[in-house]
């Protein structure tokens, strides 16, 4: 549709959007055909206690049109309606908006409806549309559905009405019916029978939540999405310009690159972290849950510092268990006599980070701040009384309460408290429960949105902690403090069992085990290292006190391998033997890799993460298969779901130190154990030599070879791990270089597996240099 006096377009590289001035609708296309058409913005304002509900439907007035993107507006009887298309982080971007000409309440600015039989016209009839939905918070489930799930499949059966807000956005509608979904910030739709996909994402955090709704019909023709930014009842003052956050279709394939794209937008337009590096440390929770001792932290502290030193764990992180009252968290408990202080100081004296855990907005009825400020609390619209943000049976009185982020007080305290903890020498701060702090209830400053709130309070402790600190968050809006923090959990908790029998009995994929935490981290991954450093949980290695089997302790490992994010493990260290340390050292530092789920959008139950790498002989993918089943299970995967570049591979299994063949089609890994998983490593076919496989770490080459040069009779490689390690690496020699004999050094074992394809074992510790030399036929 060519731009014509009556119609607003603006073009990006791959998109564009035309608005009809006369109509009030526009439509978005791609090269490769529709995307949406017909389609409008929708507001729902309040005006002395008069609810509107409007449309972008009608006559619009041009503001601007440039080569920058475009401005709109209608002018309404109370205001002004503004509509806007600009260019952000290369994404093509709108917005819907209002300027009122008197005080009114916004409560939600939807800048996209799409209508029935709008979504792909004419392209596929077939009713196999599928949508991921991203869950509110990191113990929110998030996965792939269809039309015949219904709109609350992802939640536990019978969800009791007080646990809502621990799980899901409490002014997020959760239906019942089949085929309506709701998503936080953004969903992707995906047509099988095309091949397409669909992002529909908010890349804004800072004015409002915002979610995406889909109704999957009986056919593509009844598909219908809306996507808002929930404004919470908020004022807006007369002449007040207010929009919503900008959204962006990104159209793709079904190998969710478009989701990357999503995530990498996202971090681009809030500050998001360019320094991703993550000091890998130790946590108390998963061995001592809030029974943690000081002597517990001492003892693994010694641990981590001498016995282990080299396994290269830099912070030492007390979880929750040590504070007097939720709430009270400079004051402790009988269990840690001498204090906070005197414990970073400890762990700063072993040369480690001093690290600790917080649920800055949540307070029980036995702590100061509720007894003391209930001014500071969130109140039920309802009754007025402070409003329940969950139920946690750990903690005394097991109802906890949220903290109003809106409230100057609230934030001076948090800004004393964080102050006060930075000057006792910690800079590892996990931030948890801080959905605790987005309820609906009642805030102080009803001219702010929740989410306005919550980050100027997350933006107050970063500024607290300062720049120099790693912040972690959990238990709360997943995407929220993207740019604040360092690192966000994007699974449930995990635990040192795989599931509770009464898990799939309730359909809960919310609470702890380590299935729920794997089946999370993967739906989301794509987000780690992109919008922040992914957090997939602890890592559990330990053989005593455990209900996990070796097969389900190594996917807990290869996972957080593989994903390339936060390395934390919790166990308690005098648990450990050198196996378990020398499995701990082959995870550390992490690969740094940007990983993906290639059938995320494919499978309810996606199997496969893939992270592409490189060390100094090539580029290489790195993939992981898991095996959700009881029993043992053949897997075949293919190039095509895959994703990668079509050509042949070789494929070496990093944890069986096993080299597969070539392959050009699909591979079968047969006899993988149930919950267990393979970590493969595949690297393109060529002429020249290059590494295959490497077992000194997971990740096989990226991290612990440090330079390989090869010349016309000789290869040579150096290799670093701190911890003395035995292990092996594969290399393809061209026939070429291997047509006569091999010499190396005598501590070298050298396995001739093919003609081109020769394994060298041998240890390291610290740094070493091989070379592997040779001679041709003839030569002396």
């Amino acid at each position: 549709m060519e731009p014509t006096p009556n119609t607003a377009r603006f073009d990006t590289s791959d998109i564009s959007l035309t608005f009809d001035l006369g109509e009030g609708t526009f439509e978005v296309t791609s090269p490769e055909g529709s995307v949406v058409v017909e389609s409008y913005g929708s507001l729902l304002l309040e005006q002395e206690e008069e609810i509107k509900a409007l449309t972008t439907r009608g006559r619009w007035e041009t503001a601007y049109v440039s080569e920058r993107g475009f401005s709109l507006f209608r002018q309404r009887e109370w205001g002004k309606v503004l509509f806007r298309a600009r260019n952000l982080s290369g994404l093509l971007a709108f917005e819907i908006g209002i300027q009122p000409d008197t005080e009114l309440r916004a409560h939600l600015l939807s800048p996209l409806v799409v209508p029935r039989g709008c979504l792909w016209k004419g392209q596929g009839t077939k009713n196999n549309l599928r949508f991921f939905s991203n869950g509110w918070q990191c113990w929110s489930p998030s996965g792939t559905v269809d039309r015949h799930d219904t709109g609350d499949c992802l939640y536990p059966r019978f969800l009791p009405k007080v646990l809502k807000p621990m799980i899901a956005n409490p002014r997020t509608p959760i239906f019942t019916e089949k085929g309506i979904f709701t998503s936080e910030w953004f969903g992707a739709l995906a047509n099988p029978e095309t091949g397409k996909s669909l992002v529909v994402g908010f890349i804004g955090l800072e004015k409002a939540f915002s979610t995406v709704m889909t109704r999957l019909g009986q056919n593509l023709r009844l598909a219908i999405i809306e996507a808002s930014s929930q404004m919470d009842g908020k004022v807006v003052r007369p002449h007040e310009e207010v929009w919503s956050e900008p959204l962006c279709l990104i159209p793709g394939d079904l190998s969710s690159e478009n989701l990357c794209r999503y995530a990498d937008a996202l971090a681009s337009e809030n500050g998001g972290k360019k320094n991703l590096d993550l000091p890998v440390g130790w946590g108390s929770w998963y061995q001592y849950k809030n029974k943690v001792r000081e002597e517990d932290i001492h003892n693994n502290l010694r641990f981590a510092s001498k016995d282990f030193a080299d396994v290269g764990m830099s912070f030492i992180q007390l979880d929750d268990g040590y504070q007097l009252e939720m709430g009270d968290w400079l004051n402790t408990n009988e269990r840690f006599p001498h204090g906070l202080k005197e414990l970073a100081e400890k762990i700063s004296g072993e040369g480690k980070i001093p690290g600790i855990w917080l649920a800055p907005f949540s307070v029980t009825r036995k702590s100061k701040i509720f007894k003391q400020k209930k001014e500071w609390l969130l109140k039920s619209a309802h009754n007025k009384k402070p409003a329940i943000a969950g139920v946690n049976p750990t903690w005394k009185g097991i109802l906890y309460y949220g903290l109003d982020p809106s409230h100057p007080q609230v934030i001076d305290w948090l800004k004393d408290i964080f102050s006060t903890l930075r000057g006792y020498g910690f800079r590892f701060f996990k931030l948890d429960f801080l959905a605790s702090a987005a309820l609906d209830a009642e805030m102080h400053n009803k001219s702010l949105t929740r989410a306005e709130a919550l980050r100027r309070a997350l933006a107050a402790i970063r500024a607290a902690v300062g720049e120099d600190s790693y912040i972690m968050c959990a238990g709360g809006p997943v995407l929220l403090g993207t740019g604040i923090f360092d690192s966000q959990r994007i699974s449930p908790d995990t635990e040192s069992i795989w599931m509770y029998p009464w898990q799939p009995l309730i359909r809960d994929m919310g609470t702890a085990g380590a299935r729920n935490a794997l089946l999370s981290s993967l739906a989301r991954c794509f987000l780690s290292r992109r919008a922040f450093v992914g957090d997939p949980d602890c890592i559990l290695l330990r053989t005593e006190k455990t209900h996990l089997s070796e097969a389900e302790r190594e996917t807990l490992s290869s996972f957080a391998g593989v994903l390339g994010g936060s390395i934390i493990f919790s166990d308690d260290l005098e648990l450990w033997s050198e196996k378990e340390a020398t499995a701990a050292a082959k995870l550390v530092p992490p690969t740094g890799g940007k990983p993906i789920c290639p059938d995320l959008l494919l499978r309810k139950k996606p199997r496969l993460m893939l992270a592409s790498l490189s060390d100094p002989s090539s580029s290489y993918q790195l993939l992981m298969v898991i095996n959700w089943e009881r029993g043992t299970k053949n897997i075949g995967v293919s190039i095509s779901e895959l994703g990668i570049e079509p050509r042949t591979y070789h494929a070496f299994d990093l944890g069986k130190n096993s080299y597969l063949g070539k392959f050009n089609n699909s591979i079968l890994l047969k006899d993988i154990p149930a919950h267990g998983s393979r970590v493969l490593r595949l690297t393109s076919d060529g002429q020249s030599p290059r590494i295959l496989g490497s077992t000194f770490h997971v990740g096989g080459g990226a991290v612990e070879i440090d330079e390989f040069q090869a010349t016309s009779h000789s290869v040579r490689i150096r290799v670093s791990r701190p911890r003395r390690t035995r292990g092996t690496l594969t290399v393809f020699l061209p026939t070429t270089y291997a047509a006569g004999s091999i010499e190396t050094e005598k501590d070298i074992k050298v396995s001739e597996l093919s003609s081109s394809i020769f394994q060298l074992e041998f240890e390291v510790e610290g740094k070493r240099e091989i070379e592997v030399s040779f001679t041709s036929p003839g030569e002396s």
